[in-house]
């Protein structure tokens, strides 16, 4: 097969910081993706760097590949390059190609369009972390999986998650009592490892199966994973929307009348189908006696914390939140409008004298601080909402 040749034209339409449009061919392309590579400790199970593409671009990565030797240095990769440019495209796409390596193969960009599209918006989206790690804030911004995507592509996937509806189904119940220092529920064996919803407006689900996880396995001694799908598929009736949103709260009384079966009985496929499915029949593990709203404080937020991992309603959309990767978050740009479930597993302090909360997110390891995020925290009663509004809507499972 002829090797590809023909260089693509990109207009950057404002997304980065180079005068006129670009031209980056696939050869090029290819060349600093199989030097990175080849130079990488990947975890992943591909074999050869054509695995993180699909369609003509994984052609065109096969041509390369059986056509050229492997270059020493990506400055060699220049030669492909017609670009007058070529030098400060050198030294951003071995960054892109990381990101690729890191988390491409969920994506696996099938034209040499999309891939040089993506590329622009990665290349922007790392000028705006540089530029806000150079403030010294509490926290860090870096690659995420959300790094190709434009803050409207990301908030257009928030949309789906739907979890700031009116809910009535548990009851209110204020705690009493002192703040400890600090609480890790992953530490007492009451936190199942960070999972991912994928293509799928699921969140309230994740944060559902975590609390009843940690209510479960504090009763019992025992933890299990329990299935995010029968969620899905089975708690429509319950005012939820399969992978177009829902509530922990309606979530909890499903699983109050119904029951919930575990993750291995009732496998999580909507991540890739982008869809529910149909309920099927399973066999009950827990049942939940009824469920807590907490009061919108971060005091009694704290101290529910204390006593089991808590269902949260967070606002996700700021571009620093889709780029978070470690640190205390304290951005005051993330607000109260509600749109994305998670799950508080602990609180503490860290060693600059930082309160934060531990958050479990339902976007993989490959978000956050291997999923995690810390959020700041301030633990009085007069702080009714929080940092992107963490204290505004929890609640909590009783098994």
């Amino acid at each position: 097969m002829q090797l590809i040749k023909n260089l693509i034209t990109i207009s950057v339409l404002g997304l980065c910081n180079f005068a006129s449009a670009n031209i980056i061919s696939s050869d090029f392309a290819m060349c600093v993706m199989s030097h990175v590579f080849s130079n990488t400790n990947s975890t992943s199970n591909v074999k050869n760097v054509c695995g993180f593409f699909a369609g003509k671009l994984n052609a065109e990565c096969d041509d390369y590949i059986h056509s050229h030797e492997e270059v020493s240095s990506v400055t060699e990769c220049l030669n492909l390059l017609n670009n007058k440019l070529r030098t400060r495209i050198l030294e951003t796409f071995p960054r892109f190609s990381n990101f690729i390596i890191n988390f491409g193969i969920t994506k696996q960009y099938n034209t040499i369009e999309n891939l040089v599209d993506r590329y622009y918006i990665f290349q922007d989206n790392m000028n705006f972390v540089d530029s806000e790690n150079a403030k010294g804030n509490t926290y860090t911004l870096g690659a995420t999986i959300f790094s190709d995507m434009t803050n409207d592509e990301y908030k257009e996937f928030l949309t789906r998650q739907s979890v700031g509806l009116p809910k009535d189904y548990c009851k209110s119940k204020t705690l009493s009592g002192n703040v400890g220092s600090s609480v890790d529920w992953r530490t007492k064996n009451a936190v199942t490892p960070v999972k991912d919803q994928g293509q799928c407006g699921s969140c309230w689900s994740f944060s559902t199966t975590g609390a009843v996880e940690g209510a479960y396995a504090i009763k019992t001694g025992s933890l299990v994973s329990f299935s995010e799908q029968e969620l899905v598929d089975c708690a429509g009736s319950y005012g939820n929307h399969g992978c177009n949103g829902g509530m922990m709260d309606y979530a909890f009384s499903y699983v109050m009348d119904n029951g919930l079966t575990t993750e291995s009985a009732y496998p999580y496929v909507s991540g890739s189908t982008k869809t529910a499915g149909t309920c099927h029949t399973y066999t009950t593990v827990t049942k939940l006696s009824g469920c807590y709203d907490v009061p919108a404080n971060e005091l009694q937020l704290t101290l529910a914390l204390a006593q089991q991992p808590v269902s949260v309603a967070i606002e996700a959309d700021t571009r620093s939140f889709q780029m978070y990767t470690s640190g205390v978050y304290n951005d005051p740009a993330c607000g109260t409008t509600l749109d994305h479930g998670v799950l508080a597993v602990g609180f503490g302090t860290n060693t600059a004298g930082q309160d934060y909360y531990i958050v479990k997110n339902s976007w993989s390891t490959g978000w956050g601080d291997h999923g995690y995020i810390y959020i700041a925290r301030n633990s009085v009663a007069t702080s009714t909402k929080g940092i992107c509004g963490i204290a505004m809507e929890p609640s909590y499972p009783i098994v």
